[in-house]
């Protein structure tokens, strides 16, 4: 399913390129068919082609949403010791507090090429929330996290102590 709405995508970015191209084409032409228009001055605008304009882009309005609105489920309620939710960074005002939520997972600090831990988003960005905050980890490739998993490398001493 992913594959056809990056088709589609690809697809809809080469119309709007095609497009721009035979507008920016438009312009050009008409432009330098108004400086042969004041060179000459006799110009015969039957003889001059008649071009459509291209048709216009329709774009839908983008909507922004403020919060997860949750709805409860239907039926007899089930009781889970845990529940796991995650944010993602700069999403932080889509968690509200009220989230059945035991334990929340932070993405994500990043481990850069050399296997040191650069960046650390704040958890104290969820004032008031009760329950475990676990901070994920990310690296870009399995060598990487071979490498900072691996105590023999000496990496992970590093990243352990940096959080």
């Amino acid at each position: 399913m992913k594959v056809k709405h990056s088709k589609v995508s690809i697809v809809l970015l080469v119309i709007i390129i095609c497009m721009t191209l035979v507008q920016a084409d438009k312009k050009s032409s008409n432009a330098s068919k108004s400086t042969q228009k004041s060179e000459t001055t006799q110009t015969d605008v039957t003889s001059l082609p008649t071009q459509e304009p291209a048709p216009a882009v329709v774009s839908e309005p983008v909507v922004v949403k403020k919060g997860y609105a949750h709805e409860m489920p239907e039926g007899d309620p089930v009781q889970f010791h845990e529940v796991w939710g995650y944010v993602m960074e700069d999403r932080e005002y889509q968690f509200n507090n009220s989230m059945p939520i035991t334990d929340l997972c932070y993405f994500s600090a990043d481990v850069n090429t050399y296997g040191e831990l650069n960046y650390i988003p704040d958890p104290k960005k969820f004032k008031g929330y009760k329950g475990r905050i676990h901070l994920v980890v990310t690296c870009t490739g399995r060598a990487l996290t071979h490498m900072v998993l691996d105590p023999n490398f000496g990496c992970r001493k590093q990243v352990i102590n940096k959080i």
